[in-house]
């Protein structure tokens, strides 16, 4: 798989040979279904085209889920020329009979659906290493096509870490990704891709001058964490990042480092999520498909100013995905430091003792209509933690906040329990008499500290 620099990082290219020279040739079946394919761009990691000779796993069910008795399983399509292409038999059984269609990048014969389980290698210095690391998965539904067209979107985190230094110590600079977890359990059927198993190190790949690229499970890195080691000559740096960082699923995060004697110190890290209109970069597409049957998602890039402390009650459950309906306590919505590149900060309480906090959340919208995404990162006394994309949307009118509602759905967690809700569960709950008045933030607040994600912590 071809990958290239994103736009944002200003390096030059080490010369690298992305094709592959030496291509077996293929006997093809030209009854079976063929594939056209593409990786979803932009706001997803940038790594965006196949090369000749990549291997893609397939699955076709004639019932519509991969829960179901599969029609095909596990079949090795090769990619060449711009199609992905096979010698085994996977064809319509009839004119009439619609397949649903599953493929995952890279190839590996012992996948199963709808479950198996993916690691990361961790030594990405080589091309090899890095692109077989990528875990993409598409799907489509074909009914007597020659070719099925497959999006393909990536569903671990990569990481890009640029180095400069007034004075960089002779040597090679290599990176190494510290105690990071490489591992998920995936389900092609609910497309939840969760982190198991232990840390370990990983071997970063060169991405031009002075600049590495790693490919990491999702995961949550606590403040004071070292995440990477720098190595120029006899010279190690480590870089402990300065606050708690979420690696979500799907998003490409560039960091710029500068060296400096003994320590690493950031000169600026870039928001993955940087275009406000682009609200797949915080709710992966597939959710944002089933979210916007419950919730309003405005796109654009001129949002109503929405700063101030709000109110909602009477505060119930609109619609939860495992059918739990309750009345939940008053919330509280605090938005302030809303800029014109359409980033803003909010604080949220609904027990009148946990906060959540937003700093780094965007808004998007048009004329009096809003919406507010940020991913929220939750831990509870019992070492579990839950990582969810929140939304929260409404209409400024007169004063007040028509149609407020707040939707969150769960994309990781770690719980040793099993107490709370799982990847893939949502809920959406709404103000119930449709008007969200002004009030007063009822809180001391403990921490005042911007995290540029979301958890709960205690007032004072």
């Amino acid at each position: 798989m071809k990958s290239f620099l994103p736009a944002m990082a200003a390096v030059v290219l080490l010369t690298l040979s992305c094709e592959q020279q030496d291509i077996p040739s293929i006997n093809v079946n030209p009854d079976a279904v063929t594939f056209s394919a593409s990786i979803m761009p932009a706001t997803r990691a940038t790594d965006t085209s196949f090369e000749n000779g990549d291997l893609i796993s397939v699955f076709a069910t004639d019932k519509g889920s991969l829960y179901k008795v599969n029609y095909a399983q596990n079949v090795k399509y090769t990619y060449n020329s711009g199609m992905f292409t096979t010698n085994e038999n996977l064809s319509y059984p009839d004119m009439n009979t619609t397949l649903g269609f599953y493929a995952v990048y890279p190839y590996d014969s012992s996948y199963e659906t709808p479950y198996f389980t993916f690691a990361a290698q961790t030594d990405q210095s080589t091309h090899a290493g890095y692109t077989q690391s990528d875990l993409m998965t598409a799907s489509n539904t074909g009914r007597d096509e020659e070719v099925v067209n497959l999006v393909f979107n990536h569903h671990l985190s990569k990481v890009v870490l640029n180095i400069s230094s007034t004075n960089l110590p002779a040597g090679t600079p290599s990176v190494t990704f510290k105690n990071v977890f490489n591992e998920v359990e995936a389900d092609l059927a609910k497309n939840t891709f969760n982190s198991i198993g232990l840390s370990t190190d990983i071997k970063a790949s060169p991405n031009g001058s002075n600049s590495f690229k790693v490919i990491v499970a999702p995961q949550a890195i606590k403040k004071g964490s070292v995440l990477a080691e720098i190595a120029i000559g006899k010279n190690t740096y480590k870089w402990e990042v300065e606050k708690d960082l979420v690696l979500a699923s799907g998003i490409e995060y560039v960091f710029n480092l500068e060296l400096e004697a003994n320590s690493v110190r950031f000169t600026s890290d870039i928001n993955p999520w940087n275009d406000p209109s682009s609200i797949e970069a915080v709710v992966p597409k597939e959710y944002i498909d089933v979210l916007d049957d419950y919730i309003p998602i405005y796109e654009g890039i001129n949002p109503p100013d929405i700063q101030g402390v709000w109110l909602a009650t009477p505060y119930e459950t609109y619609y939860d995905s495992e059918g739990w309906y309750t009345t939940f306590a008053d919330s509280w919505f605090w938005f302030y430091d809303q800029k014109s590149d359409n980033t803003i900060s909010m604080r949220k309480t609904q027990n009148l003792g946990d906060l959540t906090l937003g700093e780094g959340a965007f808004i998007s919208g048009s004329n009096d209509n809003f919406t507010v995404y940020f991913n929220q990162y939750t831990t509870h006394e019992d070492g579990a933690w839950m990582l969810s994309a929140s939304l929260v949307s409404g209409t400024m009118s007169n004063g007040v906040i028509r149609n407020l509602k707040f939707a969150f759905i769960v994309l990781d967690k770690y719980d040793p329990n099993e107490e709370y809700m799982n990847p893939g569960d949502y809920r959406v709950i709404y103000d119930t008499d449709y008007y969200t008045y002004p009030g007063t933030w009822p809180l001391a607040v403990k921490s005042q500290e911007a995290s540029g994600i979301s958890m709960y912590t205690k007032s004072k």
